[in-house]
C-alpha cells in the first residue's frame, strides 16, 4: 500500500515522539515489545519518516495495539520495510477508509506522521473485501 512519508528532519521526529510518549525507541525496545505481546498478535509496518520504521503490534482478538515501537535510522529496519511494502507500486493513492462499509472512516482526516499510529483496527464489513481486510479505528 502507497504510503507517503514525511521529510524527516531530526526536530520533526523528536517532535513525534515527544507528543506519543507510549512509543518505544531503538531496536531492543522493538525486540522486548515483540517477545511480550506474545503469540496471538498480528503487527502492522508502517514509515511515518523518510528515516523511521515504526512496528504496531495488535491483539489478534480484540484488535487492540498492545505494543509501538520505532527504529530511527535502523538500515536493517529499512531494508525490511522496502521488502515487503509496495510504495512505489500502487498508481493511484490508498482510500483511507472503507467506501462500502465506513471502516475507518472515523481517523480519515487525520494527516501527517499521526495518521500511521493506531490504537486500534477495525475489520472491513463489505460482503466482497477481501478477507482480513483492516482500517485503523
Amino acid at each position: 500500500m502507497a504510503q507517503p512519508t514525511t521529510a524527516t528532519g531530526e526536530a520533526e521526529v523528536q517532535a513525534f515522539l515527544a507528543r506519543h510518549p507510549e512509543i518505544l525507541v531503538g531496536r531492543e525496545a522493538h525486540e522486548k515489545a515483540e517477545e511480550d505481546a506474545g503469540g496471538d498478535t498480528f503487527s502492522i509496518v508502517n514509515k511515518p519518516f523518510d528515516n523511521v520504521v515504526m512496528y504496531q503490534n495488535f491483539n489478534a482478538d480484540t484488535l487492540e495495539r498492545v505494543s509501538v515501537a520505532v527504529l530511527i535510522d535502523d538500515q536493517k529496519a529499512l531494508d525490511y520495510y522496502k521488502k515487503y511494502n509496495k510504495d512505489d507500486a500502487e498508481p493511484e493513492p490508498e482510500a483511507k477508509s472503507c467506501p462500502g462499509c465506513g471502516a475507518g472512516s472515523s481517523r480519515a482526516g487525520l494527516e501527517g506522521p499521526e495518521r500511521f499510529l493506531m490504537e486500534r483496527v477495525v475489520k472491513c464489513t463489505c460482503p466482497k473485501a477481501p478477507a482480513g481486510r483492516m482500517w485503523s479505528a
